[in-house]
């Protein structure tokens, strides 16, 4: 399946969601399944898969070689987290 036009690369979407992060945002995991096109959100804020599964087909998409987006929103307590902690946290090797 040809990239979605909402899709970007991994590391320059995750560079972006950090700094929404850093701005006391919350911010989900967007991505299209690479063989039915179905356009899913993770359900785990402020984490970045590297893989995820379709709800649709089950079809496994390599998100880093895919690209992805984001999902953002005002938080009303926004993180305590340092900037270290966020992008240490970012990024989740795990399949989701």
């Amino acid at each position: 399946m040809k990239n979605n036009k909402h899709d970007h690369p991994f590391d320059q979407v995750v560079e972006s969601a950090i700094k929404k992060m850093e701005d006391g945002m919350t911010v989900f995991q967007k991505f299209t399944c690479s063989k039915c096109g179905q356009r899913l959100t993770m359900d785990v804020p402020n984490k970045f898969f590297v893989e995820g599964t379709c709800d649709k087909c089950g079809t496994i998409t390599d998100i880093r070689k895919q690209g992805c987006n984001y999902m953002a929103m005002y938080s009303s307590d926004p993180t305590k987290a340092t900037p270290a902690q966020i992008v240490a946290a970012a990024v989740d090797k795990k399949r989701h």
